[in-house]
């Protein structure tokens, strides 16, 4: 998604590390999919690209009152991602 916007926008990695002020080398492995940006370099680049790259948190309430405790899985109160 990352390489599509950007060439959308007419940018090469390097122009586009340069307008982010990120090095072109870490451009290179987001694209690649080689390192997940942390939160600071995510929300970077979904300015710049106009993109989400981040799923917002939803939170999952169980509702306990309905089932006996030996029913209660460790699925039902974990999520997995």
């Amino acid at each position: 998604m990352i390489i599509e916007t950007r060439e959308k926008k007419g940018l090469n990695r390097e122009q586009f590390a340069e307008k982010i002020k990120e090095k072109e080398s870490v451009i290179k492995r987001v694209e690649n999919e080689e390192m997940t940006p942390d939160d600071v370099l995510a929300d970077k680049i979904e300015r710049f690209l106009e993109i989400k790259l981040k799923k917002p948190y939803e939170k999952k309430y169980v509702d306990r009152t309905s089932r006996k405790k030996a029913e209660l899985t460790i699925g039902d109160v974990v999520q997995v991602e």
